[in-house]
């Protein structure tokens, strides 16, 4: 069942995170990809005999979706409008800035959130987003983060449990029986 998600997102007076402003997307995220791809600068390269070689600076989750149908102005709508103190304009200049950004997953549950997110794209360029048939408003845009899979945050799970493993890692063993 798709939802709508929520960004939390800024800075208080002094400068110091707090997440005070909320970005809904009012209807869910469209065309949806999940991730985990190698930062910059991490190389690959083929030596002469073929053989194949890496060199990976770390990885990041990432989720590449498009918001789609946003207002220009307040309509009345719960979607959050592109313009506007907490609309989508700001939270772009807000995230272009490299400032960290809570992604929550379902708006319903503003206390399941991914973290420490970043915007990767788009960075530099506009216009932001593509004018849809009904004149409303088209974002297509990239996040990511180092530590929870979007994948698995879309579909309400932060920790999936693997046979043999543990919620409560780093557990050196698992049992099956409390007596000997």
């Amino acid at each position: 069942m798709a939802t709508n998600s929520l960004f939390l997102w800024g800075k208080n007076s002094a400068g110091a995170l707090n997440y005070a402003n909320q970005l809904l997307v009012g209807q869910p995220l469209y065309d949806m990809l999940t991730d985990r791809v190698a930062r910059e600068p991490s190389q690959w390269g083929i030596g002469a005999s073929g053989v194949r070689d890496a060199w990976i600076f770390g990885r990041d989750y990432t989720l590449w979706c498009t918001a789609r149908w946003i207002p220009d102005g307040g309509d009345g709508s719960l979607a959050s409008p592109l313009s506007g103190p907490v609309g989508w304009q700001a939270f772009f200049d807000y995230a272009r800035d490299q400032n960290p950004f809570r992604f929550v997953p379902d708006a319903a549950w503003p206390n399941f959130y991914v973290d420490a997110c970043y915007l990767v794209d788009p960075l530099a360029k506009g216009p932001l987003g593509a004018l849809s048939p009904d004149i409303l408003r088209n974002i297509p845009f990239q996040i990511c983060n180092a530590t929870v899979d979007f994948h698995q945050a879309l579909r309400g799970i932060m920790w999936e449990y693997a046979p043999g493993g543990s919620i409560t890692d780093p557990l050196l063993a698992t049992y099956t029986r409390a007596d000997p």
